[in-house]
């Protein structure tokens, strides 16, 4: 069995938190490096994000707030984890 003195634990508790700050600025998004490719695709992105929101909209019958936001991300989990048709028809409607 290992003994631990206090230099060991000093060594590896410096160890852990070197290790912990470099997945910490891993994990980190990069910025992107050409400004005009950044713009162009935070603009593309946008469009789509509209487009997207248009359709729901129309579906919805109006705005989307933040009940039928619940209330649809209800539904696809169900969907996906094979929930009772029943309910998911029942939450389409009050979502309707």
């Amino acid at each position: 069995m290992a003994v631990y003195d206090r230099r060991n634990m000093d060594r590896i508790r410096r160890d852990s938190i070197i290790r912990s700050q470099e997945m910490y600025s891993q994990s980190m998004p990069r910025p992107e490096t050409g400004a005009g490719d950044s713009s162009a695709n935070r603009n593309i992105k946008r469009k789509e994000q509209d487009r997207g929101r248009n359709v729901l909209e129309e579906l919805l019958d109006g705005p989307i707030d933040g009940d039928k936001l619940l209330i649809a991300a209800l539904i696809l989990l169900l969907i996906r984890e094979g929930g009772d048709k029943k309910l998911i028809l029942a939450l389409g409607y009050i979502l309707l």
